[in-house]
């Protein structure tokens, strides 16, 4: 099975304009420091948006409610992934906070439950297949890690997991959603899959690499270097493993098929607390500039 190019196009044209929005306010709000303070976001909403957090166990790692009668909304996080943190936010904490002011600042979000529209609890942030949570996550994304103040983590050189990595580390976000982001803003053909219980549960890819006519493929099986790798982590992945591959074993070209022979940097590294392994692909700019896209 392939992913549809339309669909794929019309997915990420609604979390564009999600990141564009999330990019607004933080030019808005002049906030050019990193880690951004979500504190200050949602302070400049006082008015219509309280603020409450606390340990709910399961139930939901975050929820946005609508109350017509006083006319503002009330957004709970869960913060019981903070227990183990000294002096800040635990960075799943982070997300969830900034994916439920996703709902409160993306206007047809707003719009649904102020029309009377199903409050939901929000959980596993970023595997949803609901267009308006992608449309969260990527606002959290783009919230988290402002273009305008973590280009230069990104473009430096060709894009490779450990500019990621530093990502995360200076926004205090997780590998997986700095992972995501740096494909979003990477300049050079990369893109990342997330592997789960065997297989592909969630996959980005750059601009680069749609402009070279390559589409990630809808994984029933995961590749043998890829499924080499995800058993070594099933026992112990300490550290980055790097190996070559194939570009046809995670994209599909159609009709393309002079792309065929290419070969793509693979890396990898594991995220034990989520039982996931990261596979950060990206392939030779030159490579893909041999092809006349239509």
């Amino acid at each position: 099975m392939t992913i549809s190019k339309s669909h794929f196009k019309k997915l990420r044209r609604l979390q564009r304009r999600a990141l564009e929005k999330a990019q607004a306010i933080v030019s808005v709000l002049k906030i050019n420091e990193l880690p951004v303070d979500l504190d200050l976001i949602a302070e400049s909403e006082e008015r219509f948006l309280v603020v409450k957090s606390g340990d709910f166990k399961g139930l939901f790692d975050g929820r946005l409610e609508y109350h017509p009668k006083q006319n503002r909304f009330i957004l709970f996080y869960n913060n019981k992934y903070d227990l183990s943190q000294s002096d800040c936010s635990h960075p799943r904490t982070r997300f969830s906070f900034a994916h439920e002011l996703g709902h409160y600042f993306l206007d047809h979000h707003r719009a649904y439950l102020m029309q009377g529209g199903a409050t939901h609890n929000s959980k596993g942030s970023l595997f949803s297949d609901v267009s308006m949570e992608r449309e969260a996550d990527a606002f959290a994304a783009g919230l988290l890690m402002p273009s305008l103040l973590v280009r230069n983590y990104i473009n430096q050189s060709s894009t490779e997991l450990e500019h990621a990595i530093a990502l995360a580390e200076a926004c205090n976000t997780s590998i997986l959603s700095a992972c995501i982001r740096a494909i979003e803003l990477s300049d050079f053909p990369c893109s990342v899959f997330a592997i789960k219980g065997g297989r592909v549960i969630w996959k980005a890819v750059s601009d680069a690499f749609i402009e070279g006519g390559c589409y990630p493929r809808d994984l029933s099986q995961l590749p043998s270097s890829a499924e080499s790798i995800w058993k070594n982590f099933q026992a112990e992945l300490s550290s980055i493993e790097r190996l070559e591959g194939e570009l046809l074993d995670w994209f599909e070209v159609y009709d393309r098929q002079n792309l065929a022979g290419i070969r793509v940097s693979q890396q990898f590294v594991g995220i034990p607390s989520m039982g996931m392994l990261v596979a950060f692909v990206s392939a030779d700019e030159s490579d893909l500039d041999l092809v006349e896209c239509d």
